[in-house]
């Protein structure tokens, strides 16, 4: 090719790559401005205004007759300020997770066998008004009093830094006391016998003292377990037990064997049962609440016992926005996908989770037998 040529095919490739780039620039231009960039993911202000009964105790206090779980569902969390209406009059409040540190206030509060409640606290309401309305003013208003990011909590090993905690809670022991569960029968914990976390002593004393005699050992594989050098000097080794070596991946088949094995050696022998993995959280939390579920639970009830976990293990505080994300992250989706659910707080949990349960593999016979044991 002659020199001439060589300039005017050069010449001819330079403009169709700048036209090419312009065009390019233009279709990106425009693409923008059909559709604008989407915001951020952050704490959205989204909300619901609710009109909320109110419920007077004897003691003149006042609560509102709402879970903490559905004020979340609506949009209010710890941190925020609300506008809280009875009759004409419009009070501006902050709401706070387990205790008012001004009033008046709205308190998130962790009451009895774990189920919330809603205070109103120095907030004078007329005798005579029977409910009032809820809007909100500022999202997290109280700012940086309750941290937006799950991972600024941080759990430790050291038992002096939950001086406030039972050696129970400190070992996330308890008793599982939702609806339909017979008192007595069904518990949660971490490892009683893995130091990992250094927990198992106060956990395996627990189980000791609750006359645990059935295992579920979600996490531990038969020749690891047999490699522990301390767990003859332990109570947990004079209880059945079987191992069962499960993943976090709840949804696959090996999980979903594992755990039909499990569920049916438990309602072969005699409680009270244990269920655990390392720390009691994810595959203790996923199986305690699918038969929470079947036994008739509310959907507040299962979180409330899920959570328990995280307040122990991190002060997670009840319901942040943290809290909050957690549940909807973890707990739900889980179990939306497992029961092929959409929305559990309008689902028949008991009926989602015995047809969960079939699916994986238990019988009709074997579901009622389970629930048997646990009533």
């Amino acid at each position: 090719m002659m020199k001439s040529e060589m300039k005017t095919f050069l010449h001819a490739a330079l403009v169709l790559l700048l036209a090419a780039s312009l065009f390019f620039m233009n279709d990106c231009r425009s693409s923008n401005e059909e559709k604008p960039a989407e915001r951020p993911i952050s704490v959205s202000d989204a909300h619901e205004t609710i009109q909320v009964p109110l419920i007077r105790e004897e003691d003149d206090s006042i609560r509102l007759d709402i879970s903490v779980q559905r004020m979340n569902r609506y949009g209010y969390h710890a941190g925020d300020i609300v506008s809280i209406k009875p009759a004409e009059k419009i009070i501006e409040v902050p709401i706070f997770a387990q205790e008012a540190e001004q009033t008046p206030a709205i308190v998130y509060l962790c009451g009895k066998d774990n189920k919330d409640e809603v205070l109103l606290e120095g907030i004078g309401i007329p005798e005579g008004i029977e409910d009032v309305t809820v809007d909100l003013k500022t999202k997290q208003g109280l700012s940086g009093r309750y941290p937006l990011d799950e991972y600024v909590y941080g759990r430790t090993n050291e038992r002096s830094d939950y001086e406030d905690l039972t050696d129970e809670d400190y070992a996330n022991f308890r008793m599982v006391k939702t609806d339909g569960i017979k008192e007595g029968i069904l518990y949660r914990s971490s490892s009683p016998v893995n130091p990992k976390i250094l927990r198992s002593g106060y956990a395996d004393a627990a189980a000791k003292d609750a006359g645990i005699r059935t295992i579920l050992n979600l996490a531990d594989h038969p020749y690891e377990f047999s490699l522990s050098e301390d767990k003859e000097k332990t109570y947990y080794v004079s209880c059945d037990c079987i191992l069962l070596d499960l993943s976090t991946s709840y949804h696959t088949k090996e999980f979903e064997e594992g755990l039909v094995r499990g569920l049916r050696y438990m309602f072969g022998k005699e409680g009270p049962y244990l269920i655990h993995c390392t720390e009691g959280k994810d595959r203790t939390g996923f199986v305690c609440a699918v038969l929470e579920c079947l036994m008739s639970a509310s959907i507040d009830e299962v979180i409330s016992d899920y959570m328990k976990t995280y307040q122990n293990y991190y002060g997670t505080g009840l319901g942040t926005f943290v809290y909050d994300r957690i549940v909807q992250n973890r707990l739900l989706k889980d179990l939306q996908r497992a029961f092929e659910s959409e929305d559990l707080f309008e689902e028949d949990l008991s009926l989602s989770a015995f047809k969960y349960l079939e699916r994986i593999g238990l019988s009709e016979e074997e579901i009622v037998m389970l629930k048997e044991k646990l009533s």
